[in-house]
């Protein structure tokens, strides 16, 4: 999915952490990451389900900071309906977990592929691009597609992600892997 003028081949990317859960939680972190001075950016590959409760976004927060330091973007197309914006958040915002109700296809699980560019920079601010689908129950059940994008308004290296929701835990099954990519 990394755009720009680099090129990567199959070869670039790394399986670094893979957490696959067995139990529902409400978060999920990949900590340490600045073990990982040999890559350039990471990329983060997601399936998830959250429970019943699940109230939709899907939250990335870098090194447990939860202030309003993060920029979000992002455009959908959800069955007829099309919408976008733009906000200043306490988060950015990933591609929408498939809730686990009556109105979503029995045992879906939405799918993320997350890019996190120059997470160990201390020169400039991190940025994201995600995209990803899900069988979306508000507005309505059809299929749902996302391109979202944000950056953390801070020149701290990454050492640690987490990736949450606004209420509501995943559940069991979500997979959650952690690449790194070489530069």
């Amino acid at each position: 999915m990394l755009a720009g003028n680099e090129a990567y081949s199959p070869t670039d990317f790394d399986l670094l952490q893979t957490t696959l859960l067995s139990t529902s939680t409400a978060s999920v972190t990949f900590n340490s990451l600045n073990s990982y001075s040999a890559y350039k950016h990471l990329q983060i590959r997601m399936s998830t389900r959250g429970d019943t409760n699940w109230g939709g976004t899907t939250y990335l927060r870098m090194n447990s900071d939860t202030g309003t330091n993060y920029s979000r973007h992002h455009i959908g197309g959800y069955g007829s309906l099309v919408n976008g914006g733009n906000a200043s958040a306490t988060f950015i915002a990933l591609p929408f977990t498939v809730a686990d109700s009556a109105e979503s296809a029995s045992q879906a699980f939405g799918a993320s592929v997350v890019d996190i560019y120059d997470f160990a920079s201390t020169s400039n601010n991190t940025t994201v691009r995600s995209f990803g689908g899900t069988r979306r129950t508000p507005p309505d059940s059809s299929a749902g597609v996302e391109i979202r994008s944000g950056a953390w308004l801070n020149t701290t290296a990454v050492t640690s992600l987490t990736i949450s929701g606004s209420s509501g835990l995943f559940l069991s099954g979500s997979r959650f892997s952690l690449y790194g990519i070489k530069g």
